[in-house]
């Protein structure tokens, strides 16, 4: 913005100092002045555009990565179902085979104690 007001104000003191007649130099400074403020419009305008287009993109992009975020949490999610489930179906399965060889340990205690009580008998 200052390099602009620099300009303007370059243009304005080389038209003064400048040999013209009074009237021409008016008009010069007229036209001077809407080419500089055309000029001005046109880059705001394309500085705006820039910047929504920019916007527009972080914006886009944002939703994309928060799709993303969504998808890999619920594939998370299911994979975490899926392991628990496992997990609990074999620890019913090694409780169920603890408890087989719990009652054939029991069973074996049981005869090997029948065994020394008859021979001791």
């Amino acid at each position: 913005m200052k390099f602009l007001f620099g300009l303007f104000t370059g243009i304005v003191v080389g038209m003064l100092v400048a040999p013209a007649r009074g009237e021409e130099l008016r008009r010069r400074i007229s036209q001077r002045t809407g080419d500089l403020a055309d000029t001005s419009r046109k880059k705001m305008r394309r500085v705006s555009d820039t910047a929504q287009e920019t916007a527009q993109q972080a914006a886009d992009r944002a939703h994309e990565i928060a799709n993303s975020a969504q998808h890999a949490a619920a594939a998370a999610q299911k994979t975490a179902q899926h392991v628990s489930a496992a997990v609990q179906e074999k620890a019913h399965q090694i409780s169920s085979a603890a408890g087989e060889k719990l009652q054939q340990a029991a069973e074996t205690a049981s005869a090997i104690t029948d065994a020394v009580r008859r021979q001791t008998a």
